[in-house]
């Protein structure tokens, strides 16, 4: 049995979508689908709406500067159809100095 597995990523950088989606793209396992929540302006969002509109297991969903990053987790949750949850992190984020 192929169970499907939800990717849910949260990022605040927009500049990273195209990385995202290339790094979730090249995953072998293949019943899988990536829940991103973006916090981009509008035109940015909006570029990056387009480019996925084609893309059935990846599904873009505005995120805001005032919303809680534990609140955003559960709407990925929410959205996704898979049958075990992954946080998908930005390549970036793994590399930053805390």
């Amino acid at each position: 049995i192929n169970k499907k597995v939800s990717c849910i990523c949260i990022s605040n950088r927009p500049h990273l979508f195209e990385e995202i989606v290339e790094k979730f793209e090249s995953q072998t396992y293949e019943n899988k689908e990536l829940i991103l929540l973006m916090e981009a302006n509008e035109e940015q969002f909006n570029l990056m709406k387009e480019k996925v509109k084609n893309k059935q297991n990846i599904s873009l969903n505005q995120a805001f500067n005032d919303e809680i990053l534990g609140d955003l987790f559960n709407k990925g949750v929410d959205i996704s159809k898979g049958d075990y949850i992954a946080k998908w992190l930005a390549a970036v984020e793994l590399d930053d100095e805390v």
